[in-house]
C-alpha cells in the first residue's frame, strides 16, 4: 500500500494510524537490533603455544612467520628477542597481535586496535578471523 494512502486514510482514521506508525517504527527498531547484533563483539581469540611439528631452529621459525600472512596484508617486525608484531589494516580498522616463538611453539596474543570496539576483552568479530588466517599461514609456513 503506497505511502501517500495511508496518509490519505491517516486524515480519517489517526489514532489507528498512529497505531499503525507505532508498531512500524517498533519493527524498524527490532531490525536494526537484530541486524547490529549479527556484528555483536566476541571473546579475543588468543592462539598460545602452538606447536610446530618441523625440526626447525627458532631463526627458521621467525622467518617462517615474517613470510606468513603478507598476502592478507599483514605487516611484522622484531620487537624482541624471539619476539614480533603484526599489523593488519583494513579501510579504517587496524589489529596488531604480538607473536612470541621459539623453535618448537609460537602464540599469536591480541596487543591493540584501533576502529574494532575493543572492551573488557571483546572486539569485533572479524579480528578472530583475521588472527585465525594469520594463525593458518603461519601454520602452513612452519609445519611442513
Amino acid at each position: 500500500m503506497p505511502i501517500l494512502s495511508l496518509a490519505s486514510q491517516a486524515a480519517l482514521r489517526p489514532a489507528k494510524f498512529s497505531a499503525f506508525l507505532l508498531v512500524l517504527i517498533g519493527l524498524v527498531m527490532s531490525g536494526i537490533t537484530l541486524s547490529s547484533s549479527k556484528a555483536s563483539a566476541a571473546e579475543v581469540l588468543n592462539y598460545e603455544d602452538q606447536p610446530i611439528t618441523a625440526s626447525l631452529t627458532a631463526a627458521q621459525v621467525k622467518k617462517g612467520i615474517m613470510r606468513s600472512g603478507t598476502a592478507r596484508g599483514w605487516k611484522r617486525k622484531e620487537t624482541g628477542p624471539d619476539e614480533l608484531t603484526a599489523m593488519i589494516q583494513v579501510r579504517t580498522h587496524t589489529a596488531t597481535v604480538t607473536i612470541s616463538y621459539s623453535a618448537n611453539t609460537y602464540s599469536t596474543m591480541y596487543k591493540d586496535s584501533t576502529n574494532l570496539k575493543y572492551k573488557d576483552g571483546k572486539i569485533h568479530g572479524n579480528v578472530n578471523k583475521w588472527i585465525t588466517f594469520l594463525k593458518t599461514d603461519i601454520d602452513l609456513e612452519l609445519n611442513f
